[in-house]
């Protein structure tokens, strides 16, 4: 917040960070609630981060006109979106965006191809695919994940009788609810299963399916962090080597950390490595966008300003053409109507568990997502037919290194402002 409160125009507005410690677990409503009042009474124009698995977070603090930024609306459907526009500001896709990409992915490259990917003996075999999705007890995307199930299905994709199975996130209960949801997709016995939920779950249900034996193809339809290794690591690898799927993070995120823009930020201005290093990537893309909607509101800020400012952005683009992400809010014509979230494209990864190197916060070890074809990227409508090369070490990287690395994701040199702590 700092760094960007230096460097941005803030129009004479000072930018104070009000500390507010959450009460409750992730998905408890009524300390969300409360800890939503909480903001409002600080007098907080915008909150960053928050219980993710309520929906009464979000929705307080839109309700009293403040705005929730980054993980407090990490993966909200459409329809919420847009009814509490301008107040909420997600960074990644909405569940129906990423329901889009991943049927056109699966369309034009696994339908009407017979399985390739899975373990057992279900290679060789026509495909039927079921979709594993993550939901919440109130429902909050029943209606995001029965849509992106009757699009497969419209889109000739075969599906599996019964195959659309949805979980809660218990955490009291994961073994057991692992086993009831393993038995139901192996009765199902889809060869390939296309997964939208979270990171801990897969870590239960993949040694429960291993266990019984069932080796499916994975898909990853938009998933939240089950596409990192600190948490693919801690899948059941013979499960897991079966996974593949969109690729949201950017190119940038398979740069050694000390090439990564966020820590180059950070050492830039302050003249030593972040103090959380574990964390300094997660943080800063949405210190970004808030920072980014305040200097666009120009000098009145509102919620109403943050807005038209941030939807006459430019597309933001990061990495060399080809690798790199696309980002805007509004109507840029990446897709239908208004765009209330903001990654537009996507590539293709999948998980290696015989890779060895460093995973999301530094630690060495073995398993890794591997971006297929370098990393490249597609936008929605343009992801080819002819065959991608999935499970290709020779095409795919997972770490760029040395020489590997494009020039255009290197940091370039930048004078230091005189005001920086690095400057002193």
């Amino acid at each position: 917040m700092n760094i960007y409160s230096n460097l941005l125009e803030t129009y004479g507005r000072k930018i104070d960070l009000v500390k507010i410690q959450g009460t409750g677990s992730s998905t408890d409503e009524v300390a969300a609630k409360a800890d939503a009042d909480k903001a409002a009474a600080a007098g907080v124009f915008a909150v960053m981060g928050g219980p993710a698995q309520t929906r009464s977070f979000a929705a307080e603090l839109s309700r009293k006109q403040i705005l929730c930024v980054g993980a407090c609306v990490t993966a909200s459907p459409t329809s919420i979106l847009e009814s509490a526009a301008p107040y909420m500001w997600g960074v990644g896709p909405t569940p129906e965006q990423g329901g889009l990409m991943a049927t056109e992915l699966v369309k034009k490259q696994l339908v009407g191809k017979p399985v390739s990917f899975a373990g057992g003996d279900l290679n060789g075999k026509p495909r039927t695919f079921a979709l594993l999705s993550y939901d919440t007890p109130d429902g909050k995307y029943k209606a995001s994940w029965d849509a992106f199930y009757k699009q497969l299905g419209e889109a000739g994709v075969p599906l599996a009788p019964n195959g659309h199975v949805s979980y809660f996130l218990n955490l009291t209960s994961l073994a057991s609810d692992a086993r009831t949801i393993a038995n139901k997709l192996k009765s199902i016995g889809a060869t390939t299963i296309v997964f939208t939920g979270d990171p801990i779950f897969p870590n239960y249900l993949t040694h429960q399916m291993t266990q019984q034996g069932y080796f499916p193809e994975w898909v990853m339809g938009g998933t939240v962090l089950a596409d990192t290794n600190v948490f693919g690591r801690t899948f059941d690898q013979e499960q897991w080597k079966h996974a593949m799927g969109l690729q949201l993070v950017a190119a940038t995120n398979k740069l050694p950390k000390n090439l990564q823009d966020s820590y180059t930020l950070y050492e830039w201005w302050f003249g030593k490595p972040p103090v959380r290093e574990n964390g300094f990537a997660i943080t800063e893309g949405e210190v970004q966008l808030l920072m980014t909607g305040i200097q666009l509101a120009g000098p009145k800020l509102t919620p109403e300003t943050f807005r038209d400012g941030m939807y006459h952005l430019p597309p933001q683009t990061q990495g060399p053409k080809g690798l790199n992400t696309i980002v805007t809010w509004g109507d840029h014509g990446f897709r239908e109507g208004t765009d209330y979230s903001g990654l537009d494209n996507a590539g293709l990864l999948y998980w290696d568990p015989n890779d060895e190197g460093p995973d999301e916060t530094g630690n060495e070890g073995k398993g890794m997502y591997r971006m297929v074809d370098g990393g490249k990227r597609y936008l929605l409508g343009q992801w080819p037919t002819e065959p991608i090369k999935m499970f290709d070490k020779a095409s795919s990287v997972s770490i760029y290194e040395g020489s590997d690395v494009p020039a255009e994701l290197l940091p370039k040199e930048q004078p230091v402002p005189a005001g920086a702590p690095a400057a002193k």
